[in-house]
């Protein structure tokens, strides 16, 4: 739901100080494409929902912080959250949960051109 979403957003973001004016987007699996709660958060928080292939984020592998057998077993990659947020330049923050959600904070270092930041949703 992207109710959840919105609050691990939210609480990651505060948590570690971070102003949530700084976000410049969401981002996921292409297969995510349609997902309600995604689109819906990114709705939410004014930002784009960007996408990344398997191979795009499996390329960021030796990168992740908390890497995880079970999604690898599950869909093909170590892990999604660390891996998109590592594509906007270094990992501020590592993979937070939440029931049904997962949240990690890349940060670059300069403004992000969302044109070039994945693909849109």
């Amino acid at each position: 739901e992207a109710e959840e979403i919105i609050a691990l957003v939210k609480e990651t973001f505060a948590a570690n100080g971070l102003a949530l004016d700084a976000l410049a987007a969401l981002a996921s699996l292409d297969s995510k494409k349609a997902h309600q709660g995604l689109v819906g958060a990114a709705e939410h928080f004014g930002v784009p929902l960007r996408l990344f292939t398997k191979r795009e984020i499996e390329k960021e592998r030796a990168k992740l912080a908390t890497p995880s057998d079970a999604v690898d077993e599950a869909i093909g990659v170590a892990g999604v959250c660390e891996a998109a947020a590592l594509k906007a330049g270094s990992l501020t923050v590592p993979k937070r949960n939440s029931r049904a959600a997962t949240c990690a904070i890349g940060k670059a270092a300069s403004p992000i051109d969302i044109n070039k930041f994945g693909k849109p949703a």
